[in-house]
């Protein structure tokens, strides 16, 4: 993330898939004002107050009422 925004100059990063790995990341996306989508992090506390990152799948606290629910 550091290199892609300081070095590569990059408007907005796709990635990084898991949730530990996309955490480490916000704080930078963050700061530096950069868009960042994790396709696949369900962590809640990937986006939880965070106004430069998103996610696309769903999150682990939508995940566990549907499973609930279906079992």
């Amino acid at each position: 993330m550091q290199r892609l925004v300081s070095s590569d100059k990059v408007d907005a990063v796709i990635g990084e898939v898991t949730s530990t790995n996309t955490l480490a990341m916000t704080k930078m996306a963050e700061d530096t004002k950069t868009p960042l989508v994790s396709p696949t992090a369900t962590n809640d506390r990937v986006t939880s107050g965070r106004q430069y990152v998103s996610r696309v799948c769903f999150s682990d606290s939508f995940q566990g009422i549907v499973g609930a629910n279906l079992a």
